[in-house]
């Protein structure tokens, strides 16, 4: 069965003994389909960068400039929204060793939001430029807040 998924490129599947009773096998499926995605509002690069990830496994940003042909800010909102939607897992601080992969769906931790100053150190950028980042992915609809003042945080929508 193992064999079969990798010769498919699908998940492996997980077995599990409940007991010394009973055996089960989980087959994982994809929860990322293009629908899936097309509905939590992604782009058109988004979605080329999702589809690519689950093939290669990772992207850079310095891959995703030159397969959508954007600029490196461009690219840097793009890949900090998908972190933000919880479909993208950022490897890596920030600079040349940062990879992005899928994130799990078991990882996923929609409940809790982050600080702008997560933001801030994530991407290294100033308290204004993330201050206007994160206006900007309020008004697209991206994200949204919780809280008031010092004590606001941004959720994935």
């Amino acid at each position: 069965m193992i064999k079969q998924c990798r010769k498919q490129g699908t998940p492996e599947p997980e077995f599990i003994t409940i007991r010394n009773v009973e055996f089960r096998t989980i087959l994982p499926r994809d929860i990322f389909t293009e629908s899936t995605l097309t509905n939590m509002g992604l782009n058109e690069r988004q979605l080329k960068a999702v589809k690519l990830v689950k093939e290669k496994g990772g992207i850079t940003n310095k891959e995703y400039q030159e397969i959508c042909n954007t600029s490196e800010r461009t690219s840097t909102r793009d890949l900090a929204s998908l972190v933000f939607k919880d479909i993208f897992e950022q490897v890596g601080r920030t600079g040349k060793g940062t990879k992005y992969i899928l994130r799990r769906r078991k990882d996923a931790k929609r409940e809790k939001g982050a600080p702008q100053r997560k933001f801030r150190k994530m991407f290294k950028v100033t308290n204004k430029t993330a201050t206007t980042d994160l206006n900007m992915f309020i008004k697209a609809g991206m994200i949204q807040t919780k809280g008031r003042g010092r004590s606001v945080e941004y959720l994935a929508k």
